[in-house]
């Protein structure tokens, strides 16, 4: 068995206790279960993958927010014709994504909400579009600098940057920066939100803070065009059962993207205090998630990624184990990837 059909086993689970744990996040069993086990290419995976992310957001009337996923399909299908490797994050996503349902179902004690869980987890790459510009921009100065040693030069002071200046910029003169830093500060994290925002501004561009902002922006123009006054009350539109009460951006909606923002920080970040499953649930189940799904993806050195039957899942008396068969290094570094930022001693990769 392989951690594709164990995840389907666990959250579709048949008579005579029958439990679909999948229908609470708006998803089809039958098509998740095609998308688990149904070998496909590349290209056609991707493409399958948003239109089950569309049906996702279509159930809460935010079908605008995929505008995001297929851009990032797109630019990443362009990229792969130059690097064939090319890391894959909307295939990714989804995987996480139902990842998360089992985690979150069979292990964490203060569960995630759906809603918030489907924002954190499928919008959390959204912006890693501005990583590989980065990739691509350094080869220019790289080369400049190898020349320069070829002909025996000092080397040049030349360098790439990437930069989008304004996402943190809300309407009604509200900074998203400092949204994030209150409930990070909730959450008992020790992290000085703008200064690693800024610093990251200089350098290499952190798609986990650009996503982040990104889909806080983009929600925070749908509420000001259904909710303008950011009442505190239901206002509904689009559905009948959809409301743009404050209450919900302010919950669910900051919730999501606080842990976006946190999901690709350094563990160096969280030296002070690590992210406790109890006090910011959905910041440790994304990163948790993001960390242990390695299946299925592509590297520069495994350009068709590690097969999903070298994993597996499965909760112990101990706590949430992950039987791996990959090299000794890869493992490594997945559990410093897990422990470096999670209070995470019942989280094991054996």
């Amino acid at each position: 068995m392989n951690i594709n059909e164990t995840l389907l086993n666990e959250l579709v689970a048949p008579s005579p206790s029958p439990v679909d744990y999948l229908r609470n996040y708006n998803c089809d069993k039958d098509t998740i279960k095609d998308f688990l086990l149904t070998s496909r290419s590349h290209e056609d995976r991707q493409d399958f993958a948003i239109n089950i992310i569309e049906e996702i957001f279509g159930c809460h009337g935010k079908k605008d927010l995929i505008h995001y996923i297929v851009k990032l399909a797109k630019i990443e299908k362009g990229i792969q014709e130059l690097q064939p490797w090319q890391r894959d994050h909307v295939v990714h996503a989804l995987f996480c994504f139902i990842l998360g349902i089992f985690i979150n179902e069979s292990w964490m004690l203060t569960k995630v909400d759906d809603f918030e869980w489907k924002l954190a987890c499928l919008l959390h790459d959204i912006c890693y579009p501005a990583e590989f510009a980065f990739n691509i921009l350094t080869s220019i100065p790289d080369d400049i600098k190898q020349i320069a040693i070829d002909i025996d030069c000092p080397k040049p002071a030349v360098k790439a940057t990437t930069r989008i200046e304004g996402l943190e910029n809300l309407n009604n003169g509200i900074n998203g920066l400092n949204l994030i830093q209150s409930r990070v500060d909730s959450w008992g994290l020790k992290i000085d939100i703008k200064k690693e925002y800024y610093s990251m501004q200089d350098g290499r561009p952190c798609h986990g803070m650009y996503s982040s902002l990104a889909a806080l922006l983009v929600l925070d123009m749908m509420y000001q065009k259904n909710n303008p006054l950011r009442e505190y009350r239901d206002i509904r539109s689009v559905e009948p059962y959809l409301s743009w009460n404050q209450k919900y951006f302010e919950g669910p909606i900051l919730n999501a993207c606080s842990a976006i923002f946190l999901h690709n920080l350094p563990a160096s970040c969280f030296s002070r205090q690590k992210i406790n499953r109890n006090n910011a649930s959905t910041a440790f189940l994304l990163r948790l998630c993001d960390s242990l799904q390695e299946w299925e993806r592509p590297s520069k050195n495994n350009q068709s990624g590690e097969p999903a039957s070298n994993f597996d899942i499965t909760i112990t008396t101990r706590g949430l184990e992950l039987t791996v068969r990959v090299s000794s290094s890869k493992a490594t570094k997945m559990r410093i990837e897990v422990n470096g930022a999670l209070e995470a001693n019942d989280v094991f990769i054996v």
